[in-house]
């Protein structure tokens, strides 16, 4: 497997990091691990998502996990980053992380079925983490993706 480089040069210091990785093996399902292997336009290798066209990667920033009190892969995400502005990111923005490219699809919509998960209220559940439970994206690379990566926004010339 190969990453897809971008075709312009990377800024000198990393916009972020990656601090932790979920591997989702079936619904309902989070386990943490050191490392996560991506296929572009599938997904990752052994998650509930593999194959799938869309939502093939969630990413969530530590930033907003803090401050909604929930640890990393309690919302469910793939990879959890340290990227302060993830969720101001428009659609179609990509991101490099470690040497995978992925592309923002959409926010991560909250759902009834995470705050019954959680025994959350839904109302109260749906209110709190609106535009603030991470990203969609779409695998657009090959490779693997491991904890400690850089992160980049990449950004045209």
């Amino acid at each position: 497997m190969s990453a897809v480089l971008p075709l312009f040069p990377l800024p000198p210091v990393a916009d972020g990091s990656v601090v932790h990785l979920q591997l989702k093996p079936a619904k309902g399902m989070v386990e943490p691990v050191e490392a996560l292997t991506a296929e572009g336009g599938r997904g990752f290798v052994g998650d509930y998502s593999f194959g799938k066209r869309r939502r093939q990667a969630s990413f969530c920033a530590v930033q907003e996990l803090d401050d909604l009190g929930y640890g990393a892969g309690i919302l469910r995400e793939n990879v959890t980053v340290d990227l302060p502005g993830l969720q101001e990111l428009p659609k179609g923005t990509r991101i490099l992380a470690g040497g995978v490219e992925f592309e923002i699809e959409s926010d991560m919509a909250p759902c009834g079925g995470m705050a019954r998960r959680l025994g959350e209220p839904v109302g109260d559940f749906v209110r709190k983490t609106s535009r603030r439970r991470g990203m969609l994206l779409k695998v657009v690379g090959s490779g693997t993706i491991r904890v400690g990566d850089p992160v980049y926004i990449l950004r045209g010339e």
